[in-house]
Formats: C-alpha cells, sequence, structure tokens
C-alpha cells in the first residue's frame, strides 16, 4: 500500500513538473508590448499597499450602497460578439 501511495505522489510531482515547464515556456513567448499593455495593472494588483489600491465600482464616490441583485439573465447568445445582459436589484429599503 505504501508503494502505491508513492507512485500517486511521484505521478503527481511529475505533473506538476510538466506543467511547470509548459508555463515557463509559454511565458517566454510574450512579447514587450503585452507585458507593457498589462504592466500597469499587473504593478496595481501586485503592489496594492504600495498603490494604496481600493477596488470600488466609483473611485470618485466616496459613499456607496451595496445592493443585492434579484435577476441576471444574458441577453445576447454566447457565441455573439456584444454581450448584453438584464439585471435587476432589489431597491428596497
Amino acid at each position: 500500500k505504501t508503494q502505491a501511495i508513492l507512485g500517486v505522489e511521484a505521478q503527481k510531482v511529475a505533473m506538476v513538473y510538466k506543467h511547470h515547464a509548459a508555463v515557463k515556456d509559454k511565458a517566454s513567448k510574450v512579447s514587450q508590448g503585452v507585458i507593457n499593455k498589462v504592466g500597469d495593472l499587473c504593478r496595481l494588483l501586485a503592489f496594492q499597499p504600495q498603490y494604496k489600491a481600493q477596488f470600488r465600482a466609483r473611485p470618485d464616490v466616496s459613499q456607496g450602497e451595496l445592493i443585492r441583485v434579484t435577476d441576471w439573465k444574458l441577453l445576447t447568445p454566447e457565441n455573439y460578439d456584444r454581450t448584453c445582459f438584464h439585471i435587476e436589484v432589489d431597491v428596497s429599503g
């Protein structure tokens, strides 16, 4: 039984190593232009305390309310090139 467990663990390690090698290979193919496009967002997410990042719907509005969504439907087909939603919210006190 111990050998079976060790065999499974060895397979897990091998799969993780294989995945890591594949991801590393893909990451080396990312162009500098792509890195520059997402650079600001990545820095913001990676260094939230330094950038004093706050995720809010409207950063220019200091007060806001959370409301409960009561209905949410996708109106456009999934393979459509645009996305349109129908959203209903509960605004009762």
